[in-house]
């Protein structure tokens, strides 16, 4: 409920020229410490990636289904699909969403382990980096 569904009309503005296009919440309204470790956490994964993207953690993501089919799966994945999408030599946007106060439930992550597991996942991600195959199947005719 901090997202609106709407906001996909806006992503979907822009699938026809980009394989990824993902939300960046603008105006978050977290609190102090919630927004200071996510910037924290976005700096360190975009130091590892180098994707330039500024907030992975929002929700709202439109993919095209060729690119998403090759992404392999992993715990974390969120943090990592522009990146993923770059090493298919995909493009990749971010467009501003809307951001609204939590109303209900507790987020699921607090200051360490949106810093340590993720820090984890940046280094499992080099390794991944290192070792993909960026492939393409070619169908023959008979």
């Amino acid at each position: 409920m901090q997202t609106t569904p709407s906001d996909f009309n806006v992503l979907l503005d822009y699938i026809d020229d980009f394989d990824l296009v993902t939300g960046v919440r603008a105006n978050r309204k977290d609190s102090f410490v919630k927004n200071m470790s996510s910037k924290i956490a976005n700096s360190i994964r975009r130091s590892f990636t180098h994707d330039g993207m500024d907030d992975t953690g929002c929700p709202l993501k439109v993919i095209k289904t060729a690119y998403a089919k090759r992404i392999p799966m992993f715990k974390g994945l969120h943090r990592f699909l522009p990146a993923m999408i770059l090493l298919q030599n995909g493009k990749i946007k971010q467009v501003p969403v809307q951001h609204f106060p939590r109303v209900a439930g507790e987020a699921k992550f607090g200051l360490w382990n949106r810093l340590l597991g993720p820090l984890i996942d940046c280094f499992a991600y080099l390794w991944m980096k290192k070792k993909y195959i960026n492939y393409e199947v070619i169908k023959q005719s008979e």
